[in-house]
């Protein structure tokens, strides 16, 4: 399975979907972000996007994009 990390997400023309991957507990769990991506969740009956189910979101035909992470700094007051 290959997951492209992307800053922009892609266009409606593109056959692909958008998810993030965090780290919840020390497990890794990928989250729906656009609407492709979450009625896919919805057929699977889960929140998140399994492995196996991410396995054939791409044998479909659909490509896998993730976003960067950001990482967030505080300034002190």
């Amino acid at each position: 399975m290959k997951i492209t990390y992307r800053e922009t997400f892609p266009d409606r023309g593109d056959k692909g979907i958008s998810v993030q991957v965090k780290d919840q507990f020390g497990v890794k769990v990928v989250h729906p972000l656009c609407e492709r991506a979450k009625l896919f969740a919805r057929l699977a009956g889960t929140k998140t996007l399994t492995h196996n189910a991410l396995t054939t979101i791409e044998a479909l035909g659909y490509n896998i994009h993730a976003e960067q992470p950001v990482i967030e700094t505080f300034t002190r007051i």
